[in-house]
C-alpha cells in the first residue's frame, strides 16, 4: 500500500511510513510504561494493494503498534456505528465532528497513490458504501 508520508509528502508503503516509526518509537514511549512496552507483543502484518486503485502493496512488517488494515477494520467493526470514537484528551487538538465529537481515525491500507484510508467522524470507511444497521 502507498501513503503519503506526513513528514516528508512523498508516497511511502506503509512499511517506510513516518507514521509507523512514529507509533514504535515516540508514541510507545510517551504511551506505555516500559513494563507495559514488554507486555506488547510483535505482529506480524500483511500490507496488501488496493486493485480498485491500481497502488502497490508494501512489504509483510512486524509492529507493537499499527493502524489497521480496511480488512480489519470491516472484519472487526461490521457496522460504522460500531467505528465511531470520540475524541481522546490527546486527540482533541485533531479536528473532530462538531455534532457529535467523533474523531477521525486512520487506516494503514491506501485508498490512492497520495493517501492512506481513514475512518470518518460517522465510522465510515473512505470510498465504502455505509452499514450503519
Amino acid at each position: 500500500m502507498q501513503n503519503l508520508d506526513n513528514e516528508k509528502e512523498i508516497t511511502v508503503s506503509w512499511e517506510n511510513c513516518s507514521a509507523r516509526k512514529w507509533l514504535n518509537s515516540n508514541f510507545i514511549n510517551a504511551a506505555f510504561t516500559e513494563e507495559e512496552q514488554k507486555a506488547i507483543i510483535k505482529t506480524k502484518l500483511s500490507n496488501q494493494g488496493n486493485e480498485k486503485y491500481g497502488t502497490m502493496g508494501g512489504n509483510d512488517t512486524e509492529d507493537k503498534i499499527f493502524f489497521l488494515s480496511v480488512e480489519e477494520a470491516e472484519k472487526y467493526f461490521t457496522h460504522d456505528f460500531e467505528r465511531e470514537r470520540k475524541c481522546t484528551d490527546w486527540k482533541n487538538t485533531y479536528p473532530k465532528d462538531k455534532n457529535n465529537g467523533n474523531c477521525l481515525w486512520w487506516l494503514r491500507s491506501s485508498l490512492y497513490d497520495k493517501g492512506a484510508k481513514n475512518v470518518d467522524f460517522e465510522g465510515k470507511l473512505d470510498g465504502k458504501d455505509s452499514k450503519r444497521a
